[in-house]
């Protein structure tokens, strides 16, 4: 009988619902997905939780209606939709490829029957290439809460606060692999262009965010143990 993890792809099933085992087991399976983007949105997420850990915990010692608590709370509240919109990412780049895979699956002998599956692989492919660029956009906004955090949280959870920084400038790289590997099979070259470019930005976006925030973990760290 067919346990929870080989429902994973099925509709309405969740990666979401399954257990931190039964995700790895999946991932570390000859399945299709869970792949590389559905993983590092799942990354992401727990980049972000990370943070909102460590602002959680630094609120409940910041002074009720000061300038620092207001801060904190919004980005607390910032990062709890982010979680959702990026959970949401981590099923739908797994169904595409899915879909991608049922499209190539289609007859096409009759020339009717071509036209079909190259439309319905072409669909799929975009969407492909159109989810991952939409988490990692998500990602890239989110790297700004991840800084004020950085900058506002208690020093006893700021190696959490980093942490979770650094995995989710890890998970935008990672994400935006999956754009690389489908671009390649979109025929129109100036979309395909297009596309790239948003890529690039994407990638090259949070990189001083994330070294700023490297050298805030550095700096504090030296100036409290000295």
């Amino acid at each position: 009988m067919a346990g929870k993890a080989d429902m994973t792809n099925s509709a309405g099933a969740s990666f979401w619902d399954l257990n931190l085992a039964e995700m790895r087991d999946l991932i570390a399976s000859v399945k299709p997905t869970p792949g590389g983007g559905s993983v590092s949105v799942v990354s992401a997420v727990f980049g972000l939780a990370l943070i909102s850990k460590g602002i959680a915990i630094s609120l409940r010692h910041v002074d009720t209606d000061s300038p620092r608590q207001q801060i904190l709370l919004e980005a607390k509240n910032s990062l709890g939709i982010s979680m959702k919109r990026l959970g949401a990412f981590a099923d739908a780049d797994a169904n595409t490829f899915q879909t991608y895979l049922r499209a190539r699956a289609m007859p096409h002998i009759t020339e009717d029957e071509t036209q079909a599956r190259a439309l319905a692989m072409n669909t799929a492919l975009l969407d492909a290439i159109r989810i991952p660029l939409e988490a990692a956009r998500e990602m890239c906004t989110c790297m700004a809460v991840a800084d004020t955090a950085t900058k506002l949280s208690d020093d006893r959870v700021l190696s959490d606060v980093v942490a979770g920084a650094l995995l989710l400038r890890a998970s935008i790289s990672s994400v935006l692999l999956n754009v690389d590997i489908n671009l390649v099979h979109l025929s129109d070259s100036a979309l395909r262009e297009h596309l790239h470019s948003q890529r690039v930005q994407l990638e090259e976006a949070p990189a001083q965010q994330s070294e700023d925030i490297r050298q805030q973990f550095h700096s504090r760290m030296t100036g409290s143990s000295s």
